[in-house]
């Protein structure tokens, strides 16, 4: 009867919250004076469908947020000061682009975010195009817990962004930086870096700074690496195969390059 009764309750709850995500400039004054269980709910059924905008995340954010993905929805810095005043115990955020590159959360926004969302260890903002080194420094310096950076796609970072990660991240466990300007010397700087001894997977695709030189370092210095993608990097070359298969016998998960 008791498991009758809870099925009976959390189905009349997702039909309420269907209702609400259909209709939500009909109800969207009522956003605040719901229960905060249900402000979780609602937050993550309208962000999975890409409706959340700055003005719900001021209704619906409470202290008790732990995580958000706002991968699909169209967030401003607004957004992000609403999320640092609101959220200051928030361990992940997904601010990826899902659909076209971000353009309206610059590095100011990640910035004051970060230095009030210090537990963060989740931080992900791949195609945000705004994005440069002064936000991956504050989150290396603000952020002590950070263990996951997406910056895949922010092609206006440069090795200053590694030199913070090697300087500050520890506890560092996996970060992507495709696509952008970071050369031999900030991934060497990393390789040697406080995070060493966390570091698991590191995604360098399509850098067109990078050659043989870094994947030796992050090979011979970061022991617990098993994830490593290479793609289009025109400076790798034949000369990381002995490197990479190192890191092959060591039982790596992932391993995906092209040699020029």
């Amino acid at each position: 009867m008791a498991a009758f009764k809870s099925h009976v309750v959390a189905s009349l709850l997702n039909n309420c919250l269907e209702n609400i995500s259909k209709n939500l400039t009909v109800h969207e004054d009522l956003f605040e004076i719901l229960p905060v269980d249900i402000k979780s709910e609602l937050t993550k059924k309208l962000s999975m469908r890409g409706l959340l905008r700055d003005w719900h995340l001021q209704k619906l954010l409470h202290p008790k947020m732990r995580s958000l993905n706002l991968s699909s929805c169209e967030i401003t810095d607004g957004g992000l000061a609403v999320i640092a005043d609101r959220c200051k115990s928030l361990s992940k955020l997904d601010l990826n682009a899902e659909n076209e590159p971000r353009i309206d959360i610059t590095s100011n926004g990640i910035t004051a975010l970060s230095q009030s969302c210090k537990m963060l260890q989740t931080i992900y903002l791949r195609r945000c195009l705004t994005m440069n080194d002064d936000a991956v420094v504050a989150i290396a310096t603000n952020c002590p817990y950070l263990t996951n950076l997406n910056l895949g796609g922010c092609h206006q970072l440069t090795d200053t962004s590694l030199f913070a990660l090697a300087k500050e991240s520890r506890n560092l466990s996996s970060v992507n930086i495709s696509h952008t300007q970071v050369s031999d010397a900030g991934l060497c700087d990393l390789a040697n870096g406080v995070c060493q001894q966390s570091l698991k997977e590191v995604h360098i695709a399509h850098c067109l700074g990078v050659t043989d030189v870094s994947v030796f370092e992050l090979v011979e210095h970061c022991q617990r690496l098993n994830i490593l993608i290479l793609h289009n990097c025109p400076g790798i070359t034949e000369r990381s195969r002995d490197a990479l298969e190192t890191l092959q016998r060591r039982g790596s998960k992932q391993l995906s390059w092209t040699v020029y």
